[in-house]
């Protein structure tokens, strides 16, 4: 969810501040799973989507995200349920392993 700040600057036509983006991805940064994972990243052209994944042994944290804040659907390849956005602390829910993703980044992970 982007925040009221980043909004009002779109509206205003000037360049948003991204220091919210910064101050959410700090502590993901920080966690284990980002210093010792593998690493994948895949592009869905046709929806102009990042999908990446950190696998550790049996921890999993998948990042998504429009290029173009689009809408679309993601096949997550996660249970379904509803999980908690480390970006903004937001409910997402996965049905049918797929997320239906907004406009904001969305980072969710197994991390136990």
């Amino acid at each position: 969810m982007w925040s009221i700040p980043f909004m009002y600057a779109i509206i205003a036509g000037r360049e948003p501040s991204r220091s919210w983006l910064f101050q959410a991805l700090y502590p993901i940064k920080k966690l284990d799973i980002m210093a010792h994972s593998m690493y994948s990243l895949k592009a869905m052209d046709e929806e102009d989507i990042i999908f990446g994944t950190h696998t550790l042994a049996e921890q999993k944290l998948v990042v998504v995200f429009s290029l173009k804040g689009k809408m679309a659907e993601v096949d997550m390849g996660f249970l379904d349920g509803v999980y908690v956005n480390l970006m903004d602390h937001s409910e997402v829910t996965i049905n049918g392993g797929k997320l239906q993703l907004n406009s904001g980044p969305v980072i969710i992970g197994i991390l136990e």
